[in-house]
């Protein structure tokens, strides 16, 4: 049997000198240990490239990073938005909208779930500690490693909660940004 090839989206620095694309490691060693083979996408390859290694992709992996342009989302830029990248919201928001048109198991975590949401017309709260006052505080201050809030599983029917086994977990936290309004069919499923 052939190992799947899983596309893993990165996170860029494009004007600088030099440009760099770079991803957490820990990325990488979780689709291998899923048995799956690592294929780091990054807005540096030309169109032509990306079509062609879209055609080669088993599944994708939308990481973690900075925020999303907000006038992708229809709305203006609030004060806090930081380390934006509109070449990587282009990669990003096109593979997810292909990824959900051609049913390509798709895997987003953090900033990668903000993007499924906003490819599917969703939009964002730019900043939670602004727009939500007395919401839970999501920019936790012990180490990233560690669990800090809850996360309730809205029902033991959704697959999050067979997977997990649990109707609350433990996480991390280290955002600023949270869902508004959800992407076209989306449902919730948790809730931090």
């Amino acid at each position: 049997m052939v190992a799947p090839l899983i596309g893993i989206t990165t996170s860029v620095t494009i004007g600088t000198s030099p440009e760099r694309a770079y991803v957490n490691g820990a990325y990488i060693k979780a689709v291998q240990a899923a048995g799956g083979v690592p294929l780091l996408l990054t807005p540096h390859f030309t169109p032509e490239v990306q079509a062609a290694l879209w055609q080669r992709l088993d599944g994708l992996v939308l990481t973690g990073g900075g925020d999303i342009e907000p006038a992708r989302f229809g709305q203006a830029r609030h004060p806090t938005v930081d380390d934006v990248s509109p070449a990587r919201d282009d990669l990003e928001l096109g593979l997810t909208r292909r990824a959900v048109a051609d049913a390509v198991p798709l895997f987003a975590i953090c900033r990668g779930m903000q993007v499924l949401n906003v490819a599917l017309g969703g939009t964002l709260v730019q900043d939670i500690l602004s727009e939500r006052p007395g919401a839970l505080v999501h920019s936790q201050k012990a180490p990233r490693h560690e669990a800090t809030h809850p996360v309730k599983v809205l029902g033991e029917g959704t697959r999050l909660g067979r997977v997990l086994g649990a109707l609350e977990v433990e996480v991390n936290s280290m955002h600023h940004q949270a869902i508004e309004r959800l992407g076209d069919g989306l449902r919730e499923v948790a809730w931090a």
